[in-house]
């Protein structure tokens, strides 16, 4: 009988106590959500009291970013690698990429607060964005290695979209 029950029993999956990519991928996602969670709690302080050393725009564009690229970007992809690669090989190349994000994240975490969009936090977004974007190439690449389904079809289209807005910032750039 072809059930998901069934299915699940013959696809072999990391244990939960190893210390596999996806799994580190989804406790850094976990970690940025908190950090995320305290620079909200801080942006709600800011309408009862004063947060010294912090200005309210800068604590926002911090709280999105990690929200967002650090505990979003980190869950999604995490929750890809660890559905769809399971060769132990191809598991350790994304570990590079898995690196620079939480590098760029942790960058992004540090200057956002105190200096807003400047020179350091913009290159940590930089340098997120190549991360993500040499994600998506490696897994297109990975993901033509697995049986196509409407869900597969959905994932390979969104990352189409997702690389297609990279030409859009570029011709958007060029009209200014």
């Amino acid at each position: 009988m072809n059930t998901a029950y069934h299915h699940m029993e013959s696809v072999e999956s990391p244990s939960i106590g190893s210390n596999t990519p996806p799994q580190t991928w989804m406790t850094w996602a976990v970690f940025f959500f908190f950090c995320a969670s305290i620079f909200g709690l801080a942006m709600r302080y800011f309408f009862i009291g004063e947060v010294p050393f912090f200005e309210y725009k800068h604590l926002l564009h911090a709280h999105s970013h990690v929200a967002l690229l650090g505990w979003g970007y980190l869950l999604v992809t995490g929750t890809l690698v660890l559905t769809f690669i399971r060769n132990p090989i191809r598991l350790k190349s994304y570990q590079k990429i898995f690196l620079l994000t939480i590098l760029a994240n942790l960058g992004m975490m540090l200057s956002f607060p105190f200096q807003g969009y400047g020179l350091y936090s913009i290159a940590f977004s930089t340098l997120h964005l190549v991360a993500s974007y040499t994600f998506a190439f490696q897994f297109f690449k990975d993901l033509k290695k697995v049986k196509s389904t409407i869900g597969i079809t959905l994932i390979k289209l969104s990352n189409n979209v997702r690389l297609g807005s990279f030409c859009l910032e570029k011709q958007m750039a060029g009209k200014q």
